[in-house]
């Protein structure tokens, strides 16, 4: 028997002399490539990787050594995997005290690439890699790269169980690195990982097709997606993990998903920072339940619900969520960013940055969601939304009967949205959906309609009911089709909301007068310091005709004909 020492660099990457002892190796199967016991070569116990013989028993027995290997050494052992299919029928790892074959620590495992080595899980009632660790005992220094999980030969007897047909999974992590990895067809999540401190890194997996074994409605925390992440487990100084590279398509349930696991009496999470990663085709792309997390240079399109789904203090650098939902039901879902606001400022706010692409999604590009009455908001900015079905950006409060703060809105870019809404409430900005609004304050926006009409308004407020306290519409661009800055379906709240100085749109001066009781006329100070070139006068609570004359660049009059009974309250706009 001849063993072939090789050394390895601190990215698993084989140099050139080792990469040609793998190659004759392959050839001679009684040739192992091993260096000093810190190496070892899963062929000397048994793996043959035909994708006939069973190479569960031979992987365990691996795995053990390398653990007591690991442990003599104080030191990580490399498993270097052979090309080709393993077939298992059973849990990978080293036997625990509790009867289970568990994740070791310190244990490496390597294959000789994407689609050359591949695990092959069949049955039911296991996770090919899985263990539940704690604080106190975490896993320490493990890595998995260089191959692919099937899970196409999992089967799934009784119901949807999420603990069994993984393809790894565990809990606290210290310096662990997952990367170069492709997870295909697993019943529930494909990589689920909970708890990663000390440097631990998920870089270029692919996760397609994880998931398939669920079937149900997706209420509560049912896993079923291509990477899934539990974050806050606040047993170490920080919460760093790196998220890059990542690629998640068709995923039954989410494509990348973190959430925070809420324990008590620990400091909130850090997150999770994705970077550069994709998700397609899943039902949400990304997914984030209060977890705080980061989202640069991301992209997610074609996702049957949502792009992305965040809590409250989730940060947008740059990045597309685009074309995600159904036309056919864009009721209920259809959005490329949902963010869901709770208490105050615990967590913080969500901020976009570097211009954060929402594109034509079947409802609305940014769905912003007010779910507590102590909800703050800082200015919205950076988010460019265009030809979305309904509105580029709504706002609306769950429950209904719940009241809107002070919205804000700065620096954004709302363009030909209303795409796939045949009605009047096609506009940039929408609020619905609440008993009231403290104020609105709109300044710097680009609210603009280049030809085809369906962006009719730059801000609507749908519901007479809905009473809306202040603010003011000033500073924006507001060109093109698009014809008005903002409408009231509760007229009421016209005469509290200023309307001013919005470039390549009419100023408009809104307000109620009202004709006392045996007059005729009011004169009515619009404000505009110029002399308005469209007045419009209605009646509240009447069909009382009027008439608008001596209009100058101060005031106005109306007269109503015939003299009614009682005084007469006046709803009226004027523009310049």
């Amino acid at each position: 028997m001849t063993y072939v020492p090789v050394g390895i660099d601190e990215d698993n990457n084989l140099p050139p002399a080792a990469r040609q002892a793998l190659a004759q190796s392959d050839e001679l199967s009684n040739t192992f490539v091993e260096l000093d016991g810190l190496t070892l070569d899963a062929r000397r116990f048994g793996v043959a990787a035909d994708g006939v013989a069973d190479d569960t028993a031979a992987l365990r027995a691996c795995s053990a050594a390398a653990s007591s290997a690991a442990v003599a050494a104080s030191r990580p052992v490399t498993i270097l995997l052979p090309a080709g299919p393993m077939r298992v029928t059973g849990a990978i790892g080293t036997l625990a005290s509790n009867g289970r074959y568990e994740i070791p620590s310190r244990v490496r495992w390597i294959g000789r690439g994407r689609g050359v080595t591949e695990f092959r899980p069949e049955g039911s009632g296991y996770s090919l890699f899985t263990r539940k660790g704690g604080a106190s005992a975490p896993l320490l220094g493990v890595e998995f790269a260089h191959f692919d999980i099937r899970g196409d030969g999992y089967t799934q007897p009784g119901a949807y169980n999420p603990e069994f047909g993984k393809g790894i999974f565990g809990q606290y992590f210290l310096g662990a690195w997952f990367h170069d990895l492709g997870i295909f067809n697993t019943l529930a999540t494909g990589l689920g990982v909970d708890f990663l401190a000390g440097g631990s890194i998920i870089e270029r997996v692919w996760a397609e097709g994880c998931g398939r074994g669920y079937t149900g409605n997706f209420e509560g925390n049912i896993g079923a997606s291509g990477i899934g992440i539990g974050t806050r487990g606040s047993w170490t100084a920080r919460e760093d993990l790196v998220v890059r590279d990542c690629i998640a398509i068709n995923n039954k349930n989410n494509g990348l998903f973190d959430e925070d696991q809420f324990m008590p009496n620990k400091a909130p999470a850090f997150g999770t920072r994705y970077v550069n990663c994709l998700a397609i085709g899943n039902r949400i792309g990304f997914a984030s339940k209060e977890s705080n997390s980061r989202f640069i240079a991301c992209e997610a399109y074609g996702n049957s619900q949502w792009g992305a789904a965040v809590g409250d203090a989730a940060r947008f650098e740059g990045g597309s969520y685009s074309r995600n939902g159904d036309p056919a039901d864009a009721v209920s879902y259809g959005d490329g960013i949902v963010v869901r606001r709770h208490e105050g400022d615990l967590y913080g706010e969500p901020t976009f940055s570097g211009s954060v692409l929402v594109e034509g999604n079947a409802r609305s590009g940014l769905r912003y969601e007010f779910r507590s009455a102590t909800a703050k908001m800082s200015p919205l900015s950076g988010i460019v939304a265009r030809r979305n079905g309904q509105s580029g950006v709504l706002f609306v409060a769950s429950p209904t009967s719940l009241a809107m703060p002070r919205v804000y809105l700065g620096s954004i870019v709302t363009e030909d949205n209303g795409q796939f809404l045949v009605s009047n409430r096609r506009a940039g900005v929408t609020f619905t959906g609440t008993a009231s609004i403290a104020e609105i304050h709109a300044l710097g926006g680009t609210y603009r309609d280049t030809g085809g009409g369906t962006q009719e308004r730059a801000i609507h407020v749908v519901g007479s009911s809905v009473a809306v306290g202040g603010g003011e519409v000033q500073g924006n661009v507001i060109s093109g089709h698009t014809l008005q800055a903002i409408r009231f379906e509760n007229t009421a709240s016209e005469a509290n909301v200023l309307v001013r100085g919005n470039d390549g749109l009419r100023s408009e001066a809104r307000g109620v007068a009202t004709i006392p009781d045996g007059n005729m006329t009011v004169t009515v100070a619009h404000g505009l310091f110029k002399t308005p070139t469209d007045i419009v006068a209605t009646p509240r609570g009447t069909a009382t005709p009027l008439a608008v004359d001596t209009v100058n660049a101060n005031t106005f009059r109306v007269t109503r004909s015939p003299l009614t009974a009682g005084a007469l309250d006046v709803n009226w706009r004027a523009a310049v």
